[in-house]
């Protein structure tokens, strides 16, 4: 048959009826060996765009898998490569769009997992907990999956739900790194840190050359009291071994002599709503102030719809994001912009930029704020800690240098009226019993601050304990509580549990409180301050290291010596001698507030001015 001079739209010749571009019989035969060439060839194109992907060649591996999907746009196994490839460079509303067409296309396990991860990225929870759930249903196998949802369940508190997906990922799979590293982080959320380490150490094990499960589990040190500081600086500085590797710093000597102005360079992942910020705007409202400081902030995150970030950028004189970027192409931008001072506000917590640090883009690097303790790094020249905080025999388990403040390192950035109420009567005084208090993070409760708690509440039978925590919405977690205080003798009748609620309802939580008592050795820092700001005191218990005395220092700032111990003993003794004294607390609850205000821990504009000191003394000391 002679089609030659047939058009597309023509009836067929062959008699059937149809248009001649739709009779089977008779289709383009140019399309259909073009589709058959590109059947043959879809393994080694895919082959061709994953190897441009791996190299970062974005653009070449999209237009890759266009190619095949013009000719076959419902090649599910092309969607979901170009879904992932959107999803890498953050482009998650079409990473979404391609993987709904696959998921109309063919329905299967894949797309339902990746549709998961998307959801999980918009945090679009409900819709991401279907669709793992849809995926585990179709391959009860799918580790990947139980990983995803169990680190989803987790991170909305639902322990209960979590932990067995995570322990069920690493039976399927020993070799997963991601979900032991996942077990760690939610273990140690609940104070678990013994279990929490090893499985950081598993991680490390199935990944040495990674850096965050080694991260992590510097982190996790710090809350152990059984493992030393030179234990812990020798981990730290074998992290720095690993990162430096093949590593060549740059040059930064012809950026040593500042012109009119230091350029101050902030790295962080906290620039937005978290405490960190609460810590920092203040003193930032202050060094804007100042002619003689430009500053710049170099973001690991990519804070969306933060009200936060978005008043922080206005301190900036130029605010960058290096959340997509290498450590060498942050370091790069950093080099580039001719920064004098890089200031570290993570140390070793989430979302850190210390891998940055290392390649030394900056003359001088700091590191202050967020951690307390050494980087353990040798490309960081100095650590900013204040007199109380670090005693002069503490210095040795420093890789840095030590730069003092003069009062204190942390200035607390106080609460709004609009969202932190009045100061209200002691609430002994209308109880007729006491109410101690523990806002802070389960992480920080261990089993020796439940025995010492314990001990409190025996001698104070009517007395009652409040916690207060995003923890405590689970109910596996409020129940193990029970249980751990249970096993000291203590009746659940004298617990109050709280989940966490509107960050002006937490300030009300407050009016329930006669008086915090601190946790060792990881004590409060933030919700010390937002108590001193309600008129509660914190009782602490002093140690040796930064961490373990950061209550010390606040307190001592805060002009409550009396509020400091220096022993369990005393801890306990103190805590039921203050129960005996209400006329005392509800005095001091009176006029904390203004006492506080008043104190270094929050004189925002004498903190910058000192900071601002330090700062050209470093810079000084360094190259002069």
């Amino acid at each position: 048959m002679n089609t030659k001079n047939i058009g597309r739209n023509d009836p067929c010749p062959c008699g059937s009826g149809k248009k001649y571009k739709q009779c089977c019989q008779h289709q383009d035969t140019n399309n259909i060996a073009a589709k058959n060439r590109l059947l043959e060839s879809i393994p080694e194109l895919l082959k061709r765009a994953d190897a441009a992907k791996e190299k970062g060649d974005f653009d070449t591996s999209e237009k890759i898998y266009l190619d095949i999907l013009k000719i076959m746009p419902k090649h599910t196994t092309t969607l979901n490569r170009i879904a992932l490839l959107k999803a890498d460079q953050n482009l998650l509303e079409d990473s979404l769009n391609y993987l709904q067409k696959a998921l109309k296309y063919e329905p299967c396990n894949e797309v339902h997992a990746n549709l998961g991860i998307i959801y999980i990225r918009l945090k679009r929870n409900e819709d991401a907990i279907r669709h793992l759930n849809i995926a585990l249903a179709m391959n009860p196998g799918d580790y990947i999956s139980h990983n995803n949802l169990g680190f989803l369940y987790c991170e909305l508190n639902n322990f209960k739900d979590g932990l067995p997906h995570l322990y069920k990922s690493t039976l399927l799979n020993p070799s997963y790194y991601l979900s032991f590293y996942n077990l760690g982080v939610f273990l140690l959320k609940q104070g678990k840190y013994n279990e929490a380490a090893q499985y950081y150490q598993k991680a490390i094990e199935i990944t040495p050359k990674s850096y965050q499960p080694r991260q992590n589990h510097l982190f996790c040190l710090c809350f152990n009291k059984s493992i030393t500081a030179n234990e812990y600086l020798k981990a730290a500085k074998s992290l720095e071994q690993m990162l430096c590797k093949d590593v060549i710093p740059f040059d930064t000597t012809s950026i040593q002599a500042p012109a009119q102005k230091l350029r101050v360079g902030f790295v962080s992942g906290d620039l937005r709503n978290h405490v960190v910020s609460l810590f920092l705007e203040n003193i930032l409202v202050n060094l804007k102030k100042d002619n003689s400081l430009e500053l710049f902030a170099y973001s690991t995150t990519d804070p969306q719809d933060d009200e936060v970030a978005d008043r922080l950028k206005t301190y900036f004189k130029q605010w960058c994001s290096i959340a997509q970027m290498t450590a060498k192409q942050a370091a790069e931008l950093i080099f580039q912009d001719k920064i004098h001072i890089l200031i570290d506000l993570n140390g070793h917590t989430a979302n850190s930029g210390l891998s940055t640090f290392v390649y030394k883009p900056a003359p001088l690097q700091i590191t202050w704020l967020g951690y307390w303790a050494s980087t353990g790094f040798s490309c960081m020249d100095y650590f900013l800690a204040d007199p109380i905080g670090l005693p002069t025999n503490q210095h040795h388990y420093f890789s840095e240098k030590i730069c003092y403040l003069p009062k204190t390192r942390l200035c607390f950035t106080p609460p709004s009226s609009e969202i932190a109420p009045e100061v209200n009567q002691l609430p002994a005084l209308i109880n007729g019993y006491i109410t101690f208090g523990c806002f802070q993070n389960l992480s920080k409760v261990n089993d020796n601050m439940l025995a010492i708690w314990s001990k409190i509440l025996h001698a104070n039978p009517s007395s009652k304990m409040m916690f207060k925590n995003a923890q405590m919405k689970d109910a596996l977690i409020k129940l193990e509580l029970i249980e751990r205080f249970e096993s000291y003798g203590v009746d659940a009748s004298q617990l109050i549990l709280e989940g966490s609620s509107t960050r002006t309802e937490y300030f009300y939580s407050y009016y329930k409180v006669d008086f915090m008592l601190d946790t060792f050795p990881y004590p409060g820092g933030t919700t010390t301050c937002e108590a001193l700001w309600m008129g509660v005191p914190t009782l602490t218990l002093s140690g040796n290291t930064v961490l373990e005395r950061q209550g010390h220092s606040m307190m001592h700032n805060a002009n409550l010596d009396n509020w400091i111990c220096q022993n369990e003993e005393e801890y306990i003794e103190k805590a039921i001698q203050f129960t005996l004294q209400l006329d005392y607390l509800s005095d001091l609850r009176n006029k904390l507030r203004e006492q506080v205000k008043q104190s270094p821990l929050m004189d925002s504009v004498k903190f910058a001015a000192d900071f601002k000191t330090a700062l050209i003394e470093m810079w000084g000391h360094k190259f002069n």
